[in-house]
C-alpha cells in the first residue's frame, strides 16, 4: 500500500516557526539545513523532515521503512 502526505511550509518563512521546528530536527538535519544558501531551502528541509517525522509517529513505522521525500515551492511530500 501507498500512502501520500503533503504539507503546505508558508509558515516556516516566519522565524519564530521555522526556529521551533529546526530545534526538534535532528543534528544532522539541521546541518543539512545550514549549508543551504536560501531561507526557502531551509525550510523545505526542516519541513520534509517534520513531515516525516509525523507520518512516522501516525503510522507507527520504524526505521527499515522506505520514503521518498520531496519539496517543491510552499509544499513538502
Amino acid at each position: 500500500m501507498v500512502y501520500t502526505w503533503i504539507a503546505d511550509i508558508s509558515h516556516l518563512r516566519e522565524e519564530e516557526t521555522y526556529r521551533k521546528y529546526y530545534e526538534e530536527a535532528p543534528d544532522f538535519r539541521r546541518e543539512k539545513a545550514d549549508l543551504l544558501r536560501f531561507p526557502q531551502d531551509r525550510a523545505q528541509s526542516v519541513g520534509v523532515w517534520a513531515l516525516l517525522e509525523r507520518m512516522r509517529k501516525q503510522c507507527g513505522a520504524g526505521p527499515d521503512q522506505v520514503f521518498n521525500l520531496s519539496h517543491t515551492r510552499d509544499y513538502v511530500v
